[in-house]
């Protein structure tokens, strides 16, 4: 297929984009059109009317109004319209940065990772619950809003956590942590998911480091063990957001990856000389 696209340059369609993504495509193809196209992103196409038959390097299938199929990335794949009608689709493209951002938020312990299906294509049933948040995903092609990546991130949570829920919930799953376990800048790792509620274990493994690479190369990069700089990040986190955001103190303890109030009160005394109460009430007299 070397006059394939990159699905990113593919321009006959309309963009949820936002200044800084583009998120989704909705794309309209004719009878007998074909479309050869390399997968950069992993994405999910939610079928809307006609069908098409499905041409790829491990086989070919063919997919029709109501269902979804989901490709992963780095695949050469041809496609025809085989229906009278048009065809239409959503497509969500699961940039790999924004998608190990969401991941890390995801109940992803609920799975077995061992078990994951090597498949690199298959259907899904569109349910009414896929359908509706691809439509509201659709939406912001003709309604733009300041707070759209914002929403539209919270959209593809959306979208993950109901595959997630489908019967190939395990095989998403490792596609979406396939977005994580390459070896990541350390540093920048951490600062973006500090407040993330992981184990030591868990932080290690979506960095793409072994335990033990990971606890040495942390103490390489930050001068302190993984736990201690974890538990400082979070508290003065939790304190800026008490003090110059005006969050409760539960919230910023919830928000900054604290699991247990009380942990974090003895933490924020031991850490800072006060209580979060207390302390509320000096940055209280000292805006006086």
């Amino acid at each position: 297929m070397n006059n394939a696209i990159l699905l990113a340059d593919y321009d006959q369609a309309k963009l949820v984009q936002t200044p800084s993504a583009i998120y989704a495509k909705y794309c309209s193809q004719s009878f007998g059109e074909e479309l050869p196209l390399f997968i950069n992103h992993n994405i999910l196409s939610i079928v809307y009317s006609g069908q098409k038959k499905i041409m790829t390097q491990s086989g070919d299938f063919i997919v029709t109004k109501g269902e979804a199929f989901f490709l992963a990335k780095g695949q050469y794949v041809n496609s025809e319209i085989i229906s009278d009608n048009d065809y239409t689709s959503l497509v969500i493209m699961f940039d790999d940065h924004r998608t190990a951002k969401l991941f890390t938020q995801l109940p992803y312990k609920n799975y077995n990772t061992k078990k994951f299906s090597s498949s690199a294509m298959f259907k899904i049933q569109a349910t009414p619950l896929i359908k509706l948040c691809a439509d509201s995903i659709k939406l912001f092609i003709d309604h733009k809003t300041d707070y759209a990546d914002e929403i539209l991130e919270l959209k593809l949570k959306e979208m993950m956590l109901l595959l997630l829920d489908s019967p190939y919930g395990e095989s998403f799953m490792q596609y979406f942590m396939s977005s994580l376990l390459g070896k990541n800048d350390l540093k920048a790792f951490m600062e973006e998911h500090f407040d993330q509620n992981l184990s030591i274990n868990e932080f290690a493994k979506l960095s793409g480091r072994s335990i033990s690479a990971f606890k040495s190369e942390f103490k390489r990069t930050f001068g302190s063990s993984p736990m201690k700089w974890l538990l400082e990040k979070r508290l003065i986190h939790a304190k800026y957001l008490i003090e110059q955001m005006g969050y409760a103190i539960g919230q910023a303890a919830f928000v900054s990856g604290f699991k247990s109030h009380a942990h974090f009160s003895r933490s924020f005394r031991e850490q800072f000389g006060s209580s979060p109460i207390q302390s509320v009430k000096l940055k209280n007299l000292s805006d006086k």
